[in-house]
């Protein structure tokens, strides 16, 4: 069904796979990715609908998203890979490990909900208290470039993926290594039952201060370096 694109870097050992959150292309990952290790190859999904994935597929679930990505590792030859994705992009690494855990060799989670339930229970929906003017209107003009060549009803469509998944068993049964990384909006951190994050060895829970929903533009730095240093546990550095 139509075009899935993807930016890539070459680099050495296993790939990290890292896709945008809802309606943001592969460019979001970029100041992310100028903090991470310049011989780490890396891998930008663009969801369809985004960047150069075309045409939108607004009845898209999570699942199908998983398998996009699945997909275009499949066109690469590429076998294996860390995933880790920001909001939506979150989830959906999440469903990928999930799906073919054999395939995923750990997940790192941007502000990715386990279920919907958690943006109202633990944050109170809170998604920009933190957020910088400048940075609130790159992400309009973002939505609003989206808005236009999708139509308002296609993106209320797709804007409901997230709140048709659930995580939950997978996050309490999987034995994957996942990193979650969340910001504290300046306020007491909620618990992990909130989040519906199990307290297991296997899942990090990183909270980064000051920051709320938009991690990789308001605290890029913060997260390429839990990144690396997840990255690094895993791969014996």
């Amino acid at each position: 069904y139509g075009t899935l694109s993807c930016l890539t870097r070459p680099g050495e050992g296993d790939p990290l796979v890292l896709i945008p959150g809802t309606f943001s292309d592969a460019t979001q990952w970029n100041e992310v990715v100028s903090f991470l290790p310049s011989d780490l190859p890396i891998i930008l999904i663009d969801m369809r609908g985004h960047g150069g994935s075309w045409p939108p597929k607004p009845e898209s679930s999570i699942e199908d998203l998983a398998q996009d990505t699945l997909w275009l590792l499949d066109q690469m030859g590429i076998e294996r890979a860390y995933f880790g994705g920001h909001s939506l992009g979150g989830m959906i690494s999440k469903e990928i490990g999930r799906a073919a855990p054999v395939r995923t060799l750990g997940v790192l989670s941007v502000e990715g909900w386990t279920t919907y339930k958690t943006a109202k229970e633990a944050f109170a929906s809170d998604m920009r208290s933190t957020l910088r003017p400048d940075l609130a209107k790159e992400r309009a003009a973002k939505r609003l470039r989206v808005e236009s060549v999708w139509g308002k009803e296609a993106m209320n469509e797709f804007a409901t993926a997230w709140r048709r998944w659930d995580g939950f068993e997978f996050m309490k049964t999987t034995d994957l290594p996942i990193i979650e990384f969340y910001g504290d909006r300046d306020r007491p951190r909620p618990t992990r039952e909130a989040m519906y994050i199990p307290d297991r060895e296997n899942i990090e829970l990183v909270w980064i201060p000051g920051a709320s929903h938009s991690l990789p533009s308001e605290k890029p730095k913060e997260v390429a370096e839990g990144m690396i240093r997840f990255l690094n546990s895993r791969r014996g550095n």
